[in-house]
């Protein structure tokens, strides 16, 4: 199992700051999936579980400058967050686990432009549920059900019908910037991590320099 302590809440935040809701600054951004900017978002708002295990580190913007407007922001949020999800799905795999798709619940899932993201970013489709009630709560009654009955796992932990699934896809680079290549790995947010400071998340006043293989700095998969 892997777990993100900040994922719709990076969102409620950024909405609280700028005082506009969480509708207001997905709307901003569209539908269409741009390539990621140089604007790179830590999620980390209340430390972190998966991968890093580490309640002090904490979340940051880094490669704002001039031109770095309220939605290239939202979207660095939604980034970070899909990149984040990638670190959970490289610790399955890493365990042993590899999964071919993945359901989304929640708020966030309301955000198309934050589905193509977080879809892209794992290189997997996400199913949305038909029924909005499908939840956290849901899953957790059947497994006291399983529990308190020992019913058979496969007739009751069944899945919900899907509705709508969004697939990965090439993100449009930004018009005002030089193509972005998406034919390489994903780099995530734990590539800027050992780069901050552990409790603060500040950078440092040097930090050390990219090697080629970290280079380019900002990638979707293919």
């Amino acid at each position: 199992m892997g777990v993100i302590l900040s994922a719709t809440d990076t969102l409620n935040w950024y909405a609280k700051v700028t005082d506009k809701s969480p509708a207001q600054l997905s709307t901003e951004v569209g539908e269409q999936l741009q390539a990621p900017t140089d604007v790179t978002f830590l999620p980390y708002l209340s430390g972190e579980r998966t991968p890093h295990n580490d309640a002090a580190i904490r979340g940051a913007f880094i490669g704002l400058a001039h031109e770095s407007d309220r939605a290239a922001m939202t979207r660095a949020v939604m980034e970070g967050v899909a990149f984040a999800l990638r670190d959970n799905l490289e610790a399955l795999r890493a365990a042993g686990t590899e999964l071919t798709r993945i359901t989304a619940i929640g708020g966030g899932s309301r955000s198309r432009y934050w589905l193509k993201a977080v879809a892209t970013a794992l290189n997997l489709p996400i199913d949305i549920p038909a029924d909005g009630d499908f939840g956290a709560a849901f899953g957790a009654a059947r497994l006291g059900l399983l529990a308190a009955t020992g019913a058979d796992p496969l007739a009751v932990c069944t899945p919900p019908e899907t509705a709508e699934t969004v697939a990965p896809r090439r993100p449009t680079p930004p018009p005002s910037r030089r193509p972005i290549s998406v034919s390489g790995r994903c780099i995530r947010p734990s590539k800027t991590f050992p780069e901050t400071d552990a409790k603060s998340g500040h950078l440092p006043r040097q930090t050390p320099p990219l090697t080629e293989n970290d280079k380019p700095n900002r990638e979707y998969p293919r």
